[in-house]
């Protein structure tokens, strides 16, 4: 075992002998550094190019004017709402004119829960525009109205959220029956967990949704979805059945427990999305692997290695040992630097808990030990790509062509997974690229939370946590068999 030990240390005297890891290891902290400042910086131009409510509002009036100065009746949002094939009141352009001016005048936010009752409001007043002047119909629209901006006058938003509710009990009409039974499931879980509206027309997109809105709307349309059975691409499948069910469970729960979700621009959210760089640690042992191996042959230091006491097969392993060992300090090395980058950029601040479903049961764990598990969840990957890295020196016996192959697969095999995700064919679960992000199986330490490109994988039908690491192992086995074989019977007398 001493022996063994030595074999290691020797490896890791002649990596570090070498500039290049040196080099690599100033570019972990440095890049993720760079990656930090990049996302600050765009969040600040965000925050600063996009218009503020106040703008937003003021250009609603001067367009609704400038309409009803033409004469054009095109005012509210939804001008006419069909129900059963009749078209319902809708509100005018001078109605919508009356409530800004009515916010302005009361210096009302134009994101806050007031702003959402004036809106409410106009649905009232334009069935009571449509009713017959004096009937108990116009007098029943009237007092609705009246309801709202009572609770407006109050200053108390629970006395809007039971307005607006009872008003829709009290005339249901004024809804589709689809929109009906959302809004008053929305209002009874914002009364019952007490949750203070925001009207979101006029909010800047330079600033995060209000996390409660962003809940509730996941609810909203988790629920409708699966009352439908339809999604965006069509028909519902089991598993995206049961993903809905898991995020509106979740979403419930937070809303409940007033557990926010991970921010982008936090500590822990900058710690989640830096774990793209993961990517960039493969790259480097695939560098550092083929280098190591080639360099052996090209040096002539091969002949040397194998005349010593020490077993062909205890060399190797020595080698792929220190190349693993290398590769969970640069893991090390990445999250230390996310961590102390998040904590300058955005403040050292903690996170709520991570929150997970599984049989019917939403349970909570400490987030700073899931961001830890996100990294632990790249080793699997480190450790395939460290035989793939052996496998292609071994073999090649050049360090150029090991690398410019190695980086090829790397990349080039992640962007035909992601093709290959688009077509039918169930061989493309046992790809190799299509299993390495272990994290696709944990969503909310993606980064695809936060980069919202579209591109992010997702697991294939059929694909579970042991079914990758089933395939990585394959893999690992495959690739450090052909790379110890060929290592065992290759003849280095040209080397």
């Amino acid at each position: 075992m001493r022996s063994f030990g030595r074999l290691i240390h020797n490896e890791f005297v002649k990596l570090f002998a070498r500039p290049t890891t040196y080099i690599m290891l100033i570019l972990i902290p440095v890049i993720t550094f760079g990656l930090g400042a990049v996302m600050k910086l765009a969040l600040a131009q965000n925050a600063s190019y996009a218009p503020s409510p106040e703008d937003q509002m003021q250009w609603r009036i001067e367009d609704l004017t400038a309409q009803i100065a033409e004469g054009t009746e095109t005012g509210g949002d939804d001008l006419y709402i069909f129900q059963d094939q009749a078209a319902s009141p809708a509100y005018t352009p001078q109605q919508e004119l009356d409530i800004l001016q009515y916010a302005r005048t009361n210096n009302i936010d134009p994101t806050s829960w007031k702003m959402a009752a004036l809106y409410d409001s106009l649905t009232p007043a334009a069935w009571e525009a449509a009713a017959e002047p004096g009937s108990a119909d116009a007098d029943k629209y009237d007092r609705l109205v009246q309801s709202l901006y009572n609770a407006i006058r109050s200053d108390d938003y629970m006395q809007y959220l039971t307005a607006w509710r009872d008003a829709l009990n009290e005339a249901p009409e004024m809804l589709d029956a689809d929109t009906l039974a959302q809004e008053k499931e929305e209002l009874q879980l914002r009364i019952d967990n007490r949750l203070e509206p925001y009207y979101m027309g006029f909010f800047s997109y330079g600033e995060e949704e209000p996390w409660t809105e962003t809940m509730l709307s996941q609810i909203s349309s988790g629920r409708s979805q699966l009352q439908s059975g339809m999604g965006e691409n069509g028909a519902l499948t089991e598993a995206e059945k049961e993903n809905l069910e898991k995020d509106i469970a979740i979403a419930i729960h937070r809303l409940e427990t007033g557990n926010a979700p991970l921010s982008q621009a936090s500590m822990y959210g900058f710690l989640s999305q830096a774990s793209m760089l993961v990517s960039m640690i493969s790259l480097f042992i695939i560098i550092i692997g083929a280098t190591m191996m080639a360099s052996e042959y090209s040096s002539g230091t091969i002949k040397l290695l194998l005349i010593s006491p020490h077993k062909r097969w205890k060399l190797f392993a020595a080698k792929m040992v220190s190349l693993f060992l290398m590769g969970l300090a640069m893991l090390v090395l990445l999250f230390g630097s996310a961590l102390l980058t998040g904590g300058i950029l955005f403040g050292f601040e903690g996170a709520g808990p991570y929150l997970s479903y599984s049989g019917g049961q939403v349970t909570e764990t400490p987030y700073a030990l899931m961001a830890a598990f996100r990294y632990l969840l790249a080793c699997p990957e480190v450790l395939v790509m460290t035989s793939l890295a052996v496998m292609l020196a071994v073999i090649m016996r050049r360090s150029a062509v090991a690398i410019g192959v190695g980086t090829a697969l790397l990349f080039g095999g992640s962007m035909i997974s992601m093709i290959l995700m688009m077509l039918p064919y169930d061989f493309k679960r046992f790809i190799l690229f299509l299993n390495t992000d272990l994290s696709m199986y944990f969503p909310q330490l993606s980064t695809g939370q936060f980069m919202n490109t579209g591109m992010e994988t997702l697991p294939a039908s059929g694909m579970t946590v042991q079914f990758s690491l089933a395939v990585l192992a394959v893999y690992f086995i495959c690739f450090t068999y052909i790379a110890l074989d060929s290592f065992n019977r290759r003849d280095i007398k040209q080397a």
